[in-house]
């Protein structure tokens, strides 16, 4: 009985949530997350360019730069996804006004069955829902 629920326990650990060492290729695409009543959107580009969307009652907002990985350092690290110049995700949804931008930081997880770029790590990330040929 010890024995089944160690695995049990083992095999929920293991699916739950992992760092990921993705690469460039492995994240272009289209990636959205629900704020506060809004949305947010990010479309990776294999080109390197982004474009960030925001679309909430109070606040919209277009945002266009580069993106980049950076491969992971540690073994139970993500390697980072870092927009350029971009805003910070799901930070102050519900204020009106333009978001503050700079170096916006994700890290890819698997999450429950799925690729999540994590931008908080109890507060969810961004879910792929769309895939972009390379």
């Amino acid at each position: 009985m010890k024995t089944a629920l160690l695995l049990g326990a083992t095999v929920v650990c293991c699916t739950s949530c992992a760092p990921l060492n993705s690469s460039k290729s492995d994240l272009v695409g289209t990636w959205r997350v629900e704020c506060e009543g809004g949305v947010e959107t990010i479309d990776l580009r294999a080109d390197g360019r982004y474009v960030y969307t925001i679309e909430s009652p109070r606040r919209r907002g277009r945002f266009e730069g580069t993106w980049e990985v950076e491969p992971r350092r540690e073994r139970l690290e993500s390697a980072r996804l870092i927009l350029r110049h971009a805003p910070q995700s799901c930070e102050n949804a519900t204020a009106s006004g333009d978001p503050r931008v700079s170096d916006n930081t994700l890290a890819p997880v698997w999450e429950w069955g799925h690729v999540e770029l994590s931008y908080h790590p109890d507060l969810g990330g961004f879910r792929r829902v769309q895939k972009r040929a390379r």
